[in-house]
């Protein structure tokens, strides 16, 4: 009850039962409550079986059932329309000669009777040797319709096998269990889609996530852990709608340049938004864009130094970031912003110099741009002074592998941030 006073126990015996943990519950839409997990009557996942139990307010079955054999049930939730959607592990009969028998992520969706409507099961190239302990933890209701999947996947790729580690992945399912995207995540670098053995090449650096929440600004957050010389460290991932790490904010800096003092090319470098809505002061349509590096031209009725721009950047359906465009200036390389800008290094990925070029807003008073490595410590902080164009060329020879966040902060707080890879 609510002073924690136990109402009642039940518990459910079978003889033929080894082991049968029920790992998470939910109330139905009837007011009952529905159970899942793993029912186990032998002592590996080939005689397991998915287990779900629906019972009464009082702990009574109301019905008992095992859909799903060689598999297991983590995490259950009400699905967007109300029916269960559970996620799990299911083992897979690996091909002759690669490899001993594995397991894959797996979801499904049931009735309010129990009954399976569909069943997603998680695959990779025909070259990798799946381990066990590959399963989805955890599953949400996608923000707009569909659902995430948040898993955690060891393989073995062909020679010389990297090590049985860990990798994070996120797998975006529609309403009716199709995959529309799939995402991985490893340190010191994102996991690689190798052409050639038609898998991921997976890094060795171990991390795996635990538990994972939708979050209010449109995105996901997981939490989970990570080794890091021999120790477990907290590993926290924060992605948007589709699963991309970087920031939307950051990457929004639209590049435009000007010609004939009212010809404005512009040119959307923005590949993490759905759409950006280009409004002009001359009071001309609005110019919607979608999809990366698109571009197009504006003539305003006189000098560009007398309009204004106003760019709209939209991202799973949640206006992410708003910039405000004046001082329009001839052949200028990029507009001046009231915000200021920090752009992508350039290269990057880099094993040598790379240039980082920014701009502050007039008026700034202190600046400055720092850059960490991925478990925080700083590597550098460099106050600037120009509140103009600017530029930083970063050595990068006596760095280690791995990616670096710059950010570029004033007194009025963060501009921008960027990600940096840096290679041996």
């Amino acid at each position: 009850d609510t002073l924690g006073n136990i109402i009642w126990i039940k518990y459910y015996p079978n003889s033929q039962l080894v082991y049968g943990p029920f790992y998470s519950m939910i109330k139905d839409t009837d007011g009952n409550y529905i159970a899942a997990g793993s029912y186990w009557p032998g002592n590996n996942l080939q005689f397991a079986k998915v287990w779900l139990k629906k019972i009464d307010t009082n702990g009574n079955e109301i019905w008992d059932i095992k859909p799903i054999n060689n598999a297991i049930a983590n995490s259950i939730i009400s699905g967007n329309d109300g029916k269960p959607v559970f996620c799990g592990a299911i083992a897979l009969d690996v091909p002759a000669g690669q490899g001993n028998l594995g397991t894959a992520p797996l979801a499904s969706k049931l009735s309010h009777t129990g009954q399976v409507l569909w069943t997603y099961k998680f695959t990779w190239g025909n070259n990798v040797q799946w381990v066990d302990g590959s399963e989805a933890v955890r599953v949400l209701s996608a923000h707009g319709n569909g659902y995430l999947l948040f898993a955690n996947v060891y393989t073995l790729l062909p020679q010389p096998p990297p090590g049985n580690n860990p990798i994070p992945l996120l797998v975006k399912l529609s309403e009716t269990g199709q995959e529309i995207w799939r995402k991985t995540f490893g340190l010191p670098n994102d996991s690689v889609y190798n052409d050639s053995l038609n898998a991921y090449t997976i890094y060795s650096t171990p991390n795996d996530i635990i538990d994972a929440i939708a979050t209010s600004d449109g995105g996901y957050a997981a939490v989970g852990k990570i080794r890091s010389l021999g120790d477990f460290q907290v590993y926290l991932l924060k992605v948007n709608c589709n699963g991309d790490t970087a920031s939307p904010k950051a990457m929004f800096n639209p590049i435009i340049n000007i010609s004939n003092n009212s010809i404005v090319n512009i040119y959307n470098q923005s590949q993490y938004f759905d759409t950006c809505v280009f409004m002009f002061s001359d009071g001309s349509p609005n110019q919607i864009v979608t999809g990366a590096n698109a571009t197009f031209t504006h003539t305003f009725p006189g000098n560009a130094s007398d309009y204004s721009i106003t760019c709209i950047a939209k991202a799973c359906n949640q206006e992410w970031d708003t910039k405000s465009y004046t001082q329009l200036i001839t052949n200028s390389y990029n507009l001046k912003s009231n915000q200021g800008y920090l752009q992508n290094p350039i290269p990057n990925p880099t094993n040598g110099n790379t240039t980082i070029n920014y701009y502050l807003p007039p008026n700034t008073k202190q600046a400055s741009i720092t850059i960490t490595n991925q478990f925080g410590q700083m590597i550098l902080n460099q106050n600037i002074v120009s509140s103009n164009n600017g530029k930083l060329v970063l050595q990068t020879e006596s760095l280690s592998n791995g990616i670096y966040l710059i950010n570029l902060v004033t007194e009025n707080g963060m501009i921008g941030n960027r990600k940096l890879v840096v290679l041996e």
